[in-house]
């Protein structure tokens, strides 16, 4: 019963939704999966209704807002209509320090009366991009004894099964 949920406490609602839905990689949007994942968003705003944070981040990818109507336009609405201010922004992971160089969809809402965060763009570093050699550099080398099978902790790595020829058991 909803009367006895009880809902945590939060200033925010961050959400990133699975994307197989809006991807435009996906050849199988159709599917269950891929439109059981869009409904998701329903969910979010479902829960910034029900909770009215003072922000809501969400973030997916480009395609959630291609076509029209579409799901970004949606949430845009439905935000707006609860009285938030909303601002969209496509960023580049890189653009910000990260070693990746796909562009996502982020909406930002503040409600009403808090200040509406600067516009990330503002923030954005500029090239040279990091590449995954830089975030990796300088990290210890990993031997395969180090690794740890969590779902077979009597796992031996490979490299100790060194067979013993001569030995008879």
């Amino acid at each position: 019963r909803s009367s006895d949920l009880e809902l945590p406490d939060g200033d925010c609602v961050v959400s990133g939704n699975p994307c197989r839905g809006f991807s435009g990689l996906n050849n199988h949007k159709a599917g269950k999966n891929a439109q059981r994942n869009c409904t998701l968003l329903a969910s979010t705003m479902s829960y910034v209704e029900l909770c009215l944070p003072y922000y809501v981040l969400i973030e997916n990818v480009p395609g959630m807002d291609a076509g029209s109507p579409n799901a970004c336009e949606q949430a845009i609405c439905c935000l707006v209509g609860l009285g938030y201010q909303v601002r969209k922004s496509l960023l580049k992971a890189c653009e910000f320090g990260a070693a990746q160089t796909r562009q996502r969809l982020f909406l930002l809402a503040a409600s009403p009366g808090l200040p509406l965060p600067r516009d990330p763009v503002e923030l954005a570093i500029g090239e040279p991009f990091p590449t995954v050699s830089d975030a990796i550099k300088g990290l210890p080398e990993i031997d395969n004894d180090t690794i740890i099978n969590i779902l077979k902790p009597d796992h031996i790595p490979l490299k100790r099964l060194q067979p013993e020829f001569g030995v008879v058991n």
